[in-house]
Parts: C-alpha cells; sequence; structure tokens
C-alpha cells in the first residue's frame, strides 16, 4: 500500500514512472478525511499500465486528481479509481494510452456532493471500455469523455454524469466514424468487438441517469435502426457533431418525461462543404418540448448541412417537439443534383410544434431549389413558420400537396428563384389561425408567387407579393380550393411582371372568392410588357 492520506488539510501526491510496465495491484490513496483529495500520477514512457488494486484521491471537500498515461502501450484498469469529493466537487480522472482497456469489472468514479467531476479516457489506437464511469453531483453533473482515434468497443459500458436535484452533466463519445445500432449486447474483456459501432442500449442507459449526450465524429455519423429513448424528467441534450455528413434509417429519438434538446450538426468544422449533408429516412423524433436543430458549422444562425445533391432531406418522418422549436438550415452545391434537389427537401414528412418556432432555409444552386416540401404537412400550433428559400435555375420555394398552419402565430414564405419564386399547389392551404400571412416570391423565368389552394388567416393580414423578370408577378388559382379570406384582417395582392402583373384565376368548382369580412382589399398589377 501506498498512502499518503490527510486527517485535517488536502491530501498529498503520490507520482510513480517507469520507463516499462506498471501494475498497481495493490492500494494506492490519497485521501482526505477534511479538505481536499491529494494527486496520483502514474506515467509509462514505453510500456503498460495495469491498475488492478484501487487508486484514490477523494477529498471530504473536493476530490483530487488522478492521470495514468501509457502513451505507447496499454493502460487496463481492473480495479477501482475514485477522486470523489464529499461536500464538494468531484475531482478530475485523466487516462491516455495507445490501447484503453476497462474491464467490465471496473470503476471509475469522480462524484461530487455539489458538482461531478471529470473523467477522461483517451485511445490512440483501441477503446474497450464495459465498466461503470460515473460523475454524478447533486447540484450538477460532471463531464464525461470516451475517445478513440480508431477503434473502439463499449458494450455494456455504464455511464452517469447525472445530478441529484440540478443540471445534467454530459457524456462525449468521440471517434473517427461513429454508427448507432439498435442492440443491448455486453461486452466482455476476453471478447472484444472493435469497431465504429455503438448501441442504443448505452445511450439510453445515459439519459436515464440524466445525463446528456454528445457523439463526436472525424467523418460521418450514422443512425442504423437505433431506437434512442430518454426517459428520464430532468431537460437533457443530444448532441451530434460530425466533420462530414449525418444518415439514418428507420431510426427513432424520443424522449418519455423531461425535454430532450436534439442537434444535428454536419460539417462542424466547415472542412467539407458540399459532403457533409443530413439525411434522415422513415425516422421519429419526439423531443417532449425540447428544441431540435440541423445545420452545419456549428453555426445554427448562419451555418448550414451542405451537400452536393440536397443538404437536408427528410423522407417519410415525423417530427413532433411538444412546444420546443424546429431549425433546419441546409443547402446544396449543385454538384451532382438534379431538379427534385435543393438546400432543404421534405417528402412525406409531418412536422408537429404544438407551440414552437418553425424555421426552415434552403439555398439552392445550379440546378436546384432553395427549399422543396412534397405530400408533408407543417403545423405549428401557435408558433411562427418561417420558410426561406432561395434556388438556383429552379425554384426558391416549392410546395407540392402540403399544408401549412401556423395556429396563432405569423406564418411567413419568401423565395428567391430561378424559375419560380415561391409555387405552392396543396389542399390544405396556408392557415395561420389568427397570425398573419406573408407569401413574397422573386422568379425569373416563371412567376415570381404561383398559389393554388385556400389562404385563411382568419383575422391575421394577408400579404401576397410576387415579381418576375420574365414572367407574370403574382398568380392564384381558385381551382377545387377554398379562395381568400382574412376575418377582419387586411389582404393586399400585388404582382409586378413582364407578361402579367396580378392575375386571380378562378373556376366553376370550389371557392373564388377574397373574403375580408370588413379589412381592407387591396390588389396591385404591373407587367411591363403589356
Amino acid at each position: 500500500r501506498i498512502i499518503a492520506d490527510s486527517d485535517f488539510g488536502t491530501a498529498g501526491q503520490v507520482r510513480i514512472a517507469a520507463v516499462g510496465d506498471i501494475l498497481i495491484q495493490g492500494d494506492i490513496s490519497t485521501a482526505s478525511k477534511i479538505g481536499d483529495g491529494g494527486g496520483v500520477s502514474l506515467l509509462s514512457t514505453t510500456g503498460n499500465l495495469f491498475v488492478i488494486g484501487t487508486v484514490t484521491a477523494a477529498g471530504a471537500n473536493n476530490g483530487g486528481t488522478v492521470s495514468m498515461f501509457a502513451t505507447n502501450g496499454s493502460l487496463a484498469i481492473d480495479g477501482f479509481v475514485s477522486a470523489d469529493g464529499g461536500a464538494g466537487n468531484g475531482g478530475q480522472i485523466a487516462g491516455v494510452a495507445d490501447t484503453v482497456i476497462l474491464t467490465e469489472d471496473s470503476g471509475v468514479s469522480a462524484d461530487g456532493g455539489l458538482a461531478g467531476g471529470l473523467v477522461g479516457f483517451r485511445a490512440t489506437s483501441a477503446l474497450a471500455a464495459y465498466g461503470l464511469l460515473s460523475a454524478h453531483g447533486n447540484t450538477a453533473g460532471g463531464s464525461i469523455i470516451t475517445a478513440s482515434d480508431g477503434t473502439f468497443d463499449i458494450r455494456g459500458l455504464w455511464v452517469d454524469a447525472g445530478s441529484t436535484s440540478g443540471t445534467a452533466g454530459s457524456w462525449l463519445l468521440s471517434a473517427p466514424t461513429l454508427t448507432v445500432v439498435n442492440g443491448a449486447v455486453v461486452g466482455t474483456v476476453g471478447a472484444p468487438v472493435l469497431g465504429n459501432d455503438v448501441q442504443d442500449a448505452e445511450i439510453n442507459y445515459a439519459f436515464l441517469t440524466g445525463t446528456s449526450v454528445v457523439l463526436q465524429s472525424d467523418d460521418y455519423v450514422q443512425f442504423d435502426d437505433a431506437q434512442i429513448v430518454a426517459d428520464n424528467a430532468s431537460p437533457l441534450s443530444f448532441i451530434v457533431n460530425a466533420e462530414s455528413g449525418i444518415f439514418g434509417n428507420a431510426f427513432s429519438i424520443t424522449s418519455l418525461s423531461g425535454p430532450l434538446d436534439m442537434v444535428f450538426n454536419a460539417n462542424a468544422s466547415s472542412l467539407n462543404n458540399g459532403f457533409a449533408g443530413i439525411d434522415f429516412s422513415n425516422a421519429t423524433l419526439d423531443s417532449n418540448g425540447g428544441g431540435i436543430a440541423m445545420y452545419g458549422q456549428s453555426d445554427p444562425l448562419a451555418g448550414t448541412a451542405s451537400n452536393y445533391a440536397t443538404g437536408i432531406s427528410l423522407a417519410g418522418t415525423t417530427i413532433t417537439t411538444g412546444g420546443g422549436s424546429l431549425l433546419l438550415r441546409g443547402s446544396t452545391t449543385g454538384a451532382d443534383a438534379g431538379p427534385d434537389d435543393a438546400g432543404v427537401v421534405l417528402d412525406a414528412t409531418d412536422i408537429d410544434t404544438a407551440g414552437g418556432a418553425i424555421d426552415i432555409y434552403g439555398l439552392g444552386a445550379g440546378g436546384t431549389s432553395g427549399v422543396i416540401a412534397l405530400n408533408s404537412q407543417l403545423y405549428s400550433g401557435g408558433g411562427d413558420v418561417t420558410i426561406e428559400g432561395e434556388g438556383g435555375t429552379y425554384d426558391g420555394v416549392r410546395l407540392e400537396d402540403t399544408g401549412v398552419s401556423s395556429n396563432g402565430g405569423n406564418l411567413s414564405i419568401d423565395g428567391i428563384g430561378g424559375a419560380y419564386g415561391v409555387y405552392a399547389s396543396y389542399y390544405a392551404g396556408l392557415q395561420s389561425g389568427g397570425g398573419d400571412i406573408i407569401v413574397h416570391g422573386e422568379g425569373g423565368t416563371e412567376a415570381g408567387t404561383f398559389l393554388t389552394g385556400g389562404i385563411d388567416s382568419a383575422g391575421g393580414d394577408i400579404d401576397v407579393y410576387g415579381v418576375s423578370t420574365a414572367a407574370e408577378g403574382l398568380v392564384i388559382n381558385g381551382g377545387f380550393f377554398d379562395g381568400i379570406s382574412s376575418a377582419g384582417g387586411g389582404i393586399r395582392l400585388e404582382g409586378v411582371g413582364v407578361t402579367g402583373g396580378a392575375l386571380l384565376i378562378g373556376s366553376g368548382y370550389g371557392t373564388n372568392s377574397i373574403d375580408s369580412a370588413g379589412g381592407l382589399i387591396t390588389i396591385i398589377g404591373t407587367a411591363s410588357d403589356t
């Protein structure tokens, strides 16, 4: 045993360094009964470091520090390492080696009576971790980091950076590539399966302990049939940072108890523009009050998930936020794209934010559009809806058989395109439930704004504007659909074009009227070639 404990103040220090292997089979202690824990430093410059016994730097107040380095060998822990803090904060535990092994019987903790501490392990070649990592706190959770520059196997790893009555801590898993799969297999040190897969069971357990999760990849992150469930009443977050793209099929991320913020950040370091889109199909995202954001360059205000075809593609997907906001920001370089590609494409996708704002921005280039929505529904339940698209040679914003409803919030659609600025042909129409409706389109070879379907603001103002450099400014088709009604709000329709200004086209079917119920109606049309 090596003891550097203290009965009164801060505990002492223990440093062991060797050129070859180090075996800790007994106990090393730098604990304090009243003050802060001390420090333990273990270093092997060319050999391996084995911890089979117990290493502690615990303190009655704050936890101390434990560092374990075998940068040219292996670090293996089959015992217990602790830097717990009693009345104060947890300490810091760090392990770095070419290969890191934490057996299924190992335990590493930096718990705190106040905030949890820091537990971090990094492997340059391989990480195999099957035990318990804990940085739990009472007032705030701590931070846990598991990182590998090569492969990893963490099947059965238990992670706890939660808090008893405060804010959640976080677990960061970092690797060259990451694939989240469905599974709950418990790995063993005797039969490691090294690769780039992380099971949803490990993520779900972290959420259960009140720990937020961050996935970080030097390349892509993929969800393959994963069923991620957050079952904790605390506000948590699930953050995905990928240097390349983020993809997924037939997966779900849901929260059963508290709000779960979700962030999907592609091209996180701005090094892969045009090769870092977000593509989800047959997915279910339910944040239970948390916000959901998809963007790029680690910039939710100006960054975009960027790809050579479509920047953000959501197909057969359901997004429910329960009051949280939704942000989609995507762009395409148009390098290998077609007319169905855009900065953002929604295909058979239903969105319901139940009071949260919906903000969609798409930037096209070449033969693409800004934003395309096909057979989809966007419902904000009182939150504002903003759709902004800038296309290449095609449309700024194109909505086909897609309904948009804000139910009390303002509804704004703004498009600039080489063909149509805003093109909308829909059954459900545009409905704001008392909020204002603003549609502005700037077109090139086609109309600035072309709408087929009803518009109903239920008391809010309606402002529809279109301008075109070669065709009609504004075209509104009645067809089988309802007309335009504002229930007392003002209605302003304006078109500025070449072959026509403002064209209002009715038919023998449906309701073709413009009814403001007492509000001011203004219709302006200007054409330069008539």
